[in-house]
This record gives C-alpha cells, structure tokens and sequence, in this order.
C-alpha cells in the first residue's frame, strides 16, 4: 500500500486546518487516487519554529496507478490548489501531502522512500499504526510499535487523536 501524510496548520481558503486536511483526501480522490484507509485527525506542534499554530495530521492509506514521481507531482499540485508557497523550511502552509512509503519500496531520489523523517515524528507514527499496525520500516525492519516506542516521550510531543475518521 501506498501511505501519504497530511499537515495543515493553516484554513487557507477551508475555515479551519482540519476542514482543510478532509478536503485534501476528497481532492486526491477527485484526481483518481483511491482511498483505502484513513486515520483519524491529530493535532500536534509544530516542527522548527514554535510561533506558528498546532498542525492538523493524519495518513491515508491509498492505491494509485501513478508512479512515485507522479503522486509526488499530484501531491504538489493540490498543496499549490490549497495555497501553498513552497519556500521556508518548516514554516506554517495550509497543506502538506508527504509520501510516507511506497509498497515498502526504497528510493534515494526524489520522493525519497521511505520518507525520510518517518521514523522520528510520533504525528506520522501515530495515525499510521491506526491504519497499518503491522507496517515494518522499508530500510531498518523495525515493527511500527518499536518505532513509536524510541521516540522521546510522546507527552513531550502532544500528539493527539482530536477527530475520528
């Protein structure tokens, strides 16, 4: 299965970060991408600078006849359809579509599989064990459970489920 994240910590033109974060899986599902699975919404601080809102996340499970470059492309396409301006690393966007894994393939190049933060950020480790509880990291092995339990403490990181599906 194919895996993408979803962040948003800013409306754009939705009223709230999780409308927008809804609207980001109907819009992929609109351009042919099949929705599996998805998890429930989380709300988690931001990465890098503090001053910006809490962040709206989630991870869908989906199938796709695109290639990885292709879905990286959609997936762009629908960030700059929501408002975003790629530009400062980390900053506040009213939409970010990360492909997380890639029926378990490896890629050092662009999108680079599995995603190379995947492995350090509970808001993506989180709601992907809701959806795939027995997914194992592509390059390292390791079950999704001992991933999540090397993090640091998760309280630190205030990763919560906020919506159902």
């Amino acid at each position: 299965m194919i895996f993408i994240g979803i962040g948003t910590n800013l409306a754009g033109q939705y009223e709230t970060p999780l409308q927008a974060a809804k609207s980001s899986i109907y819009a992929l599902s609109k351009q042919g991408v099949r929705i599996v699975k998805n998890s429930s919404f989380y709300t988690s601080p931001p990465m890098g600078p503090q001053n910006q809102p809490f962040y709206v996340n989630a991870v869908i499970g989906v199938q796709s006849c695109l290639s990885p470059i292709g879905l990286l492309r959609l997936c762009h396409q629908i960030e700059a359809d929501f408002g975003r301006k790629r530009g400062k690393k980390w900053h506040a966007r009213p939409l970010d579509l990360d492909i997380l894994d890639w029926h378990g393939r490896i890629i050092a190049k662009a999108p680079q599989l599995p995603h190379i933060g995947i492995r350090k950020r509970a808001f993506v480790l989180l709601p992907l064990r809701e959806i795939a509880p027995h997914w194992h990291h592509p390059t390292t092995g390791q079950p999704i459970d001992a991933l999540i339990r090397q993090l640091p403490t998760l309280a630190q990181f205030k990763t919560q489920r906020i919506v159902g599906k």
